[in-house]
């Protein structure tokens, strides 16, 4: 856990952490900042949002239904019905983890999956593939 140790013009300390809170359905890194007098406050307010804003994704959830639970997410968090319909025809590019625990995917696997993409299909189309599948993940 990264930390930086800000001096106030009184003299003072203060301890902040940049907190990455994974991704967006665009790709787009959420993150907070957290600040406090002492460290060990700011590492249990960092405990605790991570905890809050923990993934639901299990290590022991394979990719299809780690991909049900993100197309479930998106559902309630109100996307129309044309993107969730996108997103379910966009699984079969990345079906072939389909089985596949979560945490077994490599970055290797990742790499080769890539590069199928980009010899079979589209440039827009493999774009899109590689967004979804950074959004899912």
């Amino acid at each position: 856990m990264k930390y930086k140790i800000i001096k106030l013009k009184n003299g003072e300390k203060r301890y902040q952490f940049d907190v990455s809170l994974g991704y967006d359905a665009k790709g787009n890194r959420i993150r907070t900042t957290i600040r406090t007098k002492t460290l060990k406050e700011g590492k249990q307010k960092v405990a605790e949002l991570m905890l809050k804003e923990k993934n639901t994704v299990d290590k022991g959830m394979n990719v299809e239904e780690a991909y049900k639970l993100y197309i479930s997410d998106c559902q309630n968090k109100g996307f129309s019905k044309n993107t969730i319909s996108n997103k379910r025809l966009i699984y079969k590019h990345f079906s072939c983890f389909g089985l596949t625990y979560v945490y077994q995917i490599s970055d290797v696997d990742l790499l080769r999956w890539q590069n199928g993409i980009i010899e079979n299909q589209s440039t827009a189309v493999a774009k899109t593939a590689r967004t979804n599948f950074s959004a899912f993940m």
